[in-house]
């Protein structure tokens, strides 16, 4: 059997959000997201009405609901004497019912534009499925598992797969040029993994630590290169695991 090595994270890196568009986020798993501590950031709920709002009264935060909105306004502390203005840094978590579900929100305060968050919807059978079956493994062994599978084209059903359809090229790596083929991502476990296509344009050496670089995620755990040494116009498949890391 081919033997395949790994470059494991040992450490936790952030998850970083995207600025520029909806974050969509799904129930039965807890979900950092940035938002404005300045202005008035939005909460859709795709399928549905928000039921309900739960949150620690005593934090710096007011969250109404209107139908199948939720809006947050992080409370601004004044000065009496001065003027000045506190603005809220300290992340608070939230509980949002959405047409039933409930989505757990990590909100962290930043100095950003206004936020929009899209509450999806998840087949419960598949987050029952992922878990049964990767919920008592070790992180290390879930990412494992997850590459493998991935590496063998053996992906369970309960996996939610997106083929990438665009031909952007990555060219961050001397001497490569990389294409992104598709998404997987194991729903009620915060993992994610993502499969590129790796050509080299001379012949060049690859190693995991090259790839830990924000291009691929802020927010990668385990790295996987299917072959090392390639020769020009070669090609391989990179694979980049990536967990949420809550803080």
């Amino acid at each position: 059997m081919k033997k395949f090595n790994t470059f494991l994270l040992m450490t936790s890196i952030a998850l970083t959000i995207q600025a520029h568009a909806a974050q969509v986020i799904q129930p039965e798993s807890a979900t950092v997201i940035e938002m404005s501590n300045r202005d008035m950031n939005r909460i859709y709920c795709q399928n549905g009405a928000v039921n309900d709002v739960h949150h620690s009264e005593e934090k710096p935060v007011k969250i109404t609901q209107d139908g199948k909105n939720a809006f947050v306004k992080f409370l601004i502390e004044v000065n009496p004497m001065t003027g000045e203005k506190k603005y809220a840094s300290q992340s608070i978590e939230a509980y949002i019912v959405c047409d039933g579900a409930v989505y757990s929100l990590i909100m962290k305060p930043k100095n950003v534009n206004s936020k929009t968050v899209q509450l999806g919807s998840v087949d419960t059978n598949k987050i029952y499925e992922n878990i049964k079956t990767l919920g008592s493994l070790p992180e290390e062994e879930r990412a494992l598992k997850l590459t493998l599978e991935a590496l063998k084209d053996e992906m369970p059903e309960s996996y939610t797969v997106k083929v990438n359809t665009t031909d952007l090229k990555i060219k961050v790596i001397p001497d490569t040029v990389i294409t992104r083929r598709r998404d997987i991502k194991v729903d009620g476990l915060d993992l994610e993994l993502t499969e590129y296509n790796v050509r080299a344009e001379n012949d060049v050496q690859l190693h995991e630590q090259m790839f830990l670089n924000s291009v691929f995620g802020n927010n990668i755990f385990a790295v996987t290169i299917e072959n090392h040494k390639l020769k020009n116009n070669q090609m391989t498949r990179l694979f980049i695991v990536k967990k949420q890391v809550l803080q």
